[in-house]
């Protein structure tokens, strides 16, 4: 989450999610965790308590007690494994789409603004790695020195010094650009092991490495791409994909021959910044000062941009990190030459638009499938499927016999995999078909990061090694890798952190998975609710947020009571989507007026459409009651109201929740008026009572020339046509003389005009700046307007937090590298750029309205607004 914008969780009505005979783990404050079980469930005034008994002694607590958690059982634990493949699916589909929208951003600006980018100041190696560093600078690192490097990383110390990194980096992508973009690897006189997705998992690498043995030239490792990104959990080292790289490099530098990387979809330096604190550049600037993490993140960028992107294993297996390509199914004359003829650098695409582009974006994002043929995939963007007969009629063609690949959790085609370490696909077709020795199909899916991203007994992890006599797999469970990370007890232990999986991080995906997509849940339900009463059966239910969100297992969580209201077979679906929302957060005061400014530009849209807006509804209210269905008045407030994109319109759940499905407009437009704001409230006077009432009908006069504009952008107009000099700032004069244009302020006395501009005046100076105009004007609504407020800002938040935070910081970082700050009009462009990249999800007026809270909020004593802190 960005700082100031984070997710906020309302908690429902307490609902107890413990039965009586249920096992739990019970931490109290003082003492270690207990496996307990629970004896009662009592409630009192709406608050859930549980009795536990252990053999320690017995406890009563809340059952919202955060040292309480569920222990798994097994029907739980593949629930898990469901749940964590499903928002894997999701998340890498979002990743794609918003890497492809960053880029396309970034491509319209480039050009527009001059980058500030400088190197890093380096420091000072301290003196146990200078001599290393020396070393790799002058091209004589030996396999001791490489050793040294790995047992500093699987010893848990902290990073590399950035200059020794960053040595490892840059002479690691001078080997790599030299191989060839297709690897011809033999099986050498001892074994060659591949090693699938390790994604920041270092224990699963150190686990393999100590059991199998470090490289050498009779012992050759391939990582088969996605060693970027995620992370295990911390009690097992959290994100080290640095220090996986950081071994692979120094062994590649010492031993060029026993060591081979090919790419992943990770491996991309647009795909990292969309995982936020959790991906790649998040780990390099939690580890690393921001001037260092510029230059790594261009040093990883580039050595990407050369890594070979697959591999011919003993003329046997074709190794891919995604699949097979889409050119390769029809045509004849298809040939392991098309990849041995890509030209480095080598960018991942973000369309498919010509052979060399499908090449690359197939080769790193394809997935197998059961059925024949080419077919869509559940990533979104342009990946594509491949069926067996692909598979079969590829290899074939090659004269090879196996395709090995990655980049997926095992399990997705067949139950039998599942919390495995690979997966078998596409069968032979007849026992006359030509295996390689140890092979169960066409295709093998290997992964190799163990409880993914820390989901406990979520997943084995798998390694294949080739021999002299075929090949074979190996699994290991997490535990073990653990046990050689940490050096603890051979024994797996019990851990309590097993109960807190779903309802922790898992949990959270999936809410965010609805608040994200929250509007276009709301369609599906109210198109099949007949009644219109919020109520739907559970298997519409399900069937309605499949169509959505297919990738999440939704009858998996039914019985989670903190996100599904379910009672009596049916589902309130706008308590469900009401329950959680994205809020708007500032800390110190800081863009304090965005939501202010929001508000505003709503209610004054409206109000200047008010005459409009009531027309169109007449049309739709053929009795005359003045009441219209929530989507009646969505659409109406849409043609009427400028500044409110359709899908922001559709999403009046909580107006229309409040007013019992139907709306009656008078409650909203009745109760818009224009208000004069201050900081500290000032008392008026008998000479300046007139003022606030007055004030009212100035502004509904400077909005009532806006045509759709917006509040922030007329309220600019009206300060720079009064500005006569052009200084920035109105003198009391200019500031009269514009009041006088308006139909109130012409039969005003020069005694009021001037009682008026010392009340706006804020700070006393004798002149008024734009920020003092902007913060005193704004349309405030009444009651029976909030519920429309609220909706129409979470649709804001929404956008700003699901699909602006993390691409807008990548692409501000990428235009202005040497600095936290940009300038307003860079930071304007940014914006701008983001939002039409890809169709536009904020409104212009919108736009507007957070770019002038961003000039008002700018602290006066920085030129440039700090972008690091607003996001």
């Amino acid at each position: 989450m960005v700082a100031n914008k984070r997710l906020r969780l309302q908690e429902p009505a307490e609902e107890c999610p413990y039965e009586v005979g249920s096992r739990v783990v019970f931490t109290p404050p003082r003492g270690p965790a207990r496996l307990c079980t629970v004896s009662s469930v009592t409630s009192d005034l709406g608050r859930c308590h549980i009795g536990l008994q252990s053999e320690e002694g017995s406890w009563c607590v809340p059952s919202c007690s955060s040292g309480l958690k569920k222990v798994l059982l097994p029907q739980d634990k593949a629930v898990l494994r469901r749940l964590l493949q499903g928002l894997e699916a999701k998340s890498e589909s979002d990743a794609l789409r918003f890497s492809s929208k960053q880029r396309k951003a970034f491509e319209a600006l480039r050009g527009t603004e001059r980058p500030g980018s400088k190197q890093a100041v380096p420091r000072p190696v301290p003196t146990p790695w200078s001599t290393l560093l020396s070393h790799i600078t002058a091209g004589t690192m030996t396999w001791e020195d490489a050793h040294s490097v790995f047992q500093s990383c699987s010893n848990g110390e902290n990073p590399l010094p950035c200059s020794l990194l960053l040595a490892l980096v840059r002479a690691g992508k001078e080997l790599v650009r030299w191989e060839p973009m297709l690897l011809r690897l033999s099986v050498p006189a001892g074994r060659l092991v591949i090693l699938g997705d390790t994604h920041g998992h270092l224990k699963d690498v150190v686990h393999i490495w100590k059991t199998e043995g470090l490289p050498s030239k009779d012992l050759v490792y391939l990582f088969n791409g996605d060693i970027c990104d995620r992370g295990d959990s911390e009690r097992r080292g959290g994100q080290r994909a640095l220090q996986i790289w950081a071994s692979v490099l120094a062994y590649k530098i010492a031993a060029p021959e026993c060591i081979y990387v090919t790419r992943g979809n990770h491996e991309d330096r647009d795909y990292w910044p969309q995982y936020g604190a959790t991906g790649f550049s998040g780990e390099i600037e939690a580890k690393y000062d921001r001037s260092e993490a510029d230059d790594l993140l261009d040093a990883f960028g580039e050595l990407c941009d050369q890594l070979p992107l697959a591999a011919v294993v003993q003329e046997q297996c074709l190794v891919l990190h995604g699949g097979l390509l889409r050119c390769w199914a029809d045509d004849p004359s298809r040939s392991l030459q098309d990849l041995e003829a890509l030209e480095r650098p080598l960018c991942i695409p973000e369309n498919v638009d010509g052979r060399q582009k499908q090449l690359i974006y197939d080769a790193t994002w394809a997935d197998p499938q059961k059925e024949n043929g080419l077919g869509p995939n559940d990533r979104g963007g342009e990946a594509i499927s491949f069926g067996p007969d692909v598979t079969r009629s590829v290899l074939k063609s090659f004269g090879l016999q196996l395709l090995l690949r990655s980049h997926e959790l095992p399990g997705r085609g067949s139950e039998e995999f599942k919390g495995r370490g690979f997966e078998w696909w596409h069968a032979c077709e007849d026992e006359m078909e030509v295996l390689l020795k140890g092979a169960k199909g066409l295709c093998l899916s290997l992964f190799t990061a163990s409880d993914y991203c820390g989901c406990l007994e979520g997943n084995s992890g798998a390694r294949v090694i080739f021999d002299g006599d075929g090949f074979h797999i190996v699994e290991h469970q997490g535990w073990e890798a653990e046990h050689a990370f940490l050096q603890s007890q051979t024994e797996k232990p019990f851990d309590p952190a097993e109960g807190m999986l779903f309802e922790g991080p898992l949990e959270r995906s999936v809410i965010e998975a609805v608040v994200e997509r929250k509007h276009e849940l709301l369609a599906e339900f109210m198109a099949s609710d007949a009644p219109k009463d919020w109520l739907l059966p559970l298997e519409s239910w399900q069937a309605c947020c499949h169509r959505v969100l297919p990738q999440i297992p939704w009858q998996d969580l039914v019985n989670n009571k903190s996100i599904v209201p379910l009672r009596s077979g049916q589902v309130n679906y706008m308590l469900f989507l009401t329950r959680y929302q994205v809020r708007f957060s500032h800390k110190q005061g800081l863009h304090a007026s965005f939501h202010r400014r929001m508000a505003s530009q709503l209610f004054a849209g409206v109000l200047e459409a008010d005459a409009t807006l009531r027309g169109t509804l007449e049309l739709l209210d053929p009795d005359g009651d003045g009441r219209v269905s929530a989507p009646e008045f969505a659409a109406a407030l849409q043609r009427s109201a400028g500044g409110v994109l359709p899908t922001q319109a559709l999403a009046l759940y909580r107006t229309a929740a409040e007013q019992g499905g139907n709306i009656r407009v008078e409650d909203i437009l009745g109760t818009l008026s224009v208000h004069f704001a201050l900081t500290e409230p000032r008392a008026t006077t008998p000479d300046t009572e007139f003022i606030p009432g007055l004030l009212d009908a100035l502004c509904r006069e400077v909005l009532s020339s806006g045509h759709g504009a917006g509040p922030g952008i007329m309220l600019r107009r009206f300060f720079e046509r009064a500005d006569r000099n052009a200084n920035g700032y109105l003198e009391p004069k200019e500031f009269k003389d514009a009041l006088r244009e308006l139909p109130s302020g012409q039969h005003l006395l020069d005694e009021e005009l001037e009682h008026l501009a010392n009340y706006v005046d804020l700070n006393g100076d004798g002149r008024i700046n734009y920020p003092e105009l902007l913060r005193a004007l704004y349309v405030r609504a009444g009651q029976g307007a909030k519920a429309l407020l609220e909706d129409s800002l979470e649709a804001v938040h929404r956008v700003l937090h699901f699909e602006f935070a993390r691409p807008l910081r990548s692409l501000l970082r990428r235009l202005n590298p040497a600095a936290r700050r940009c300038s307003c009009s860079s930071f304007r462009r940014a914006l701008h750029s983001l939002n039409s990249a890809g169709g536009a999800s904020l409104s212009e007026v919108q736009l507007s309205c957070l770019v002038d809270s961003i000039d008002v909020d700018t602290r006066e004593d920085e030129e440039q607004p700090n972008q690091g802190r607003f996001l």
